[in-house]
C-alpha cells in the first residue's frame, strides 16, 4: 500500500510554514505532528473539528479507529466535500482524539504499516 501511494501522489512539505490550498472534491493524506503511543487497554478515534465540517471538510473520510498499541502519528484522511477552497497550514487544530479505555486489554498491539 505504501508503495501504490508513493507512485500515485505527490508530497507536500507544509513545515515551513507554506499553506496547502485543498480544492473541492479533492482527497488528501496528512499526518498529525504528535506522536502517540496507546497501551493495550486503551483505544482511540479520531474526530475532525467542526469548524472544518461545517465547510464541508472531512478529517477521517474512512478510518477512524486507533488500535491499542497504537505507537506512531495518525494518518488522517481528508476530503472536501464543500464547495470553498480550504487552506491548509501544519498548525492547523483539524482533529480531536477522543481515548477510551477497553474492558479489558487486547492481547496484541498494533502491527500494520501506518
Amino acid at each position: 500500500m505504501v508503495d501504490y501511494i508513493t507512485r500515485f501522489t505527490d508530497p507536500v512539505d507544509l513545515s515551513d510554514g507554506r499553506l496547502y490550498e485543498m480544492k473541492p472534491g479533492a482527497f488528501v493524506i496528512g499526518q498529525t505532528k504528535e506522536r502517540i503511543r496507546l497501551p493495550l487497554n486503551m483505544a482511540a478515534r479520531v474526530e475532525g473539528k467542526s469548524s472544518l465540517a461545517r465547510l464541508g471538510v472531512s478529517v477521517h473520510f474512512t478510518a477512524p479507529k486507533i488500535d491499542p498499541g497504537y505507537d506512531n502519528r495518525i494518518t488522517l484522511e481528508l476530503y472536501n466535500f464543500g464547495p470553498f477552497t480550504i487552506k491548509l497550514s501544519s498548525n492547523m487544530r483539524i482533529c480531536v482524539l477522543i481515548v477510551e479505555r477497553l474492558g479489558q486489554p487486547a492481547k496484541q498491539g498494533y502491527r500494520g504499516r501506518f
